[in-house]
């Protein structure tokens, strides 16, 4: 999912409209609530990765960006995508290479059970 914060960490483009427009209604929401891992980018400019500390079954990996431009105030651009997403090229390597392995040395065993001595 993709936000958009001003400096403050108060959002600008939430996936959720009620979020949006909840600073309008004076009930500012900020990301920092949501994530506390950006807590400390937004406040150092720091743009980089962070990991989500929450159970495995729904971590998430954030990045985040900086844009200036011209005097207007910064804004941050934060992409976040679920820790299953990443691993699912990784998990499938894994799984073929351990298919792969045990072929193999099936193959291997078979072909050593069907070899008889030659005297």
């Amino acid at each position: 999912m993709s936000y958009v914060v001003n400096d403050r960490g108060d959002y600008l483009v939430h996936p959720d409209p009620a979020a949006n427009s909840a600073s309008s209604f004076g009930k500012p929401a900020h990301i920092q609530q949501e994530f506390p891992a950006l807590a400390s980018m937004l406040a150092a400019d720091d743009a980089g990765a962070a990991r989500d500390r929450r159970p495995l079954r729904q971590a998430l990996r954030i990045a985040i960006e900086f844009v200036h431009s011209g005097g207007r105030p910064r804004v941050a651009v934060i992409q976040t995508v679920p820790y299953s997403v990443l691993t699912a090229a990784t998990k499938a390597v894994r799984d073929s290479s351990l298919m792969g392995g045990a072929l193999a040395a099936f193959c291997a065993f078979r072909a050593g059970a069907d070899r008889r001595p030659l005297a």
